[in-house]
């Protein structure tokens, strides 16, 4: 069963910088996409070997597949239009 939620897209702080929380994802001042998928409560995944689309409502498409893991988490999937979906 794929399991999808809604992310949401947040700024570049003034100096140009990313802090992306669980579900969101933003481009930084040098236009370096980067996400955090669910369950990632701190640190996110840099999606500069991704094919990002960014839509006209501001939401984003990512291929491929987003692969992120650490000592505590795994999670695989896709970002479509500004939603987390799980493979």
């Amino acid at each position: 069963m794929r399991k999808s939620m809604q992310g949401r897209r947040v700024d570049a702080d003034k100096d140009g910088n990313i802090t992306a929380n669980e579900c969101e994802y933003g481009k930084d001042g040098n236009d370096n996409w980067y996400g955090t998928p669910p369950g990632f409560l701190t640190g996110y995944a840099n999606l500069s070997n991704h094919e990002v689309i960014e839509h006209d409502n501001g939401k984003i498409t990512v291929k491929p597949s987003i692969e992120c893991k650490n000592h505590l988490h795994y999670w695989h999937g896709f970002l479509k239009n500004g939603f987390w979906v799980s493979c």
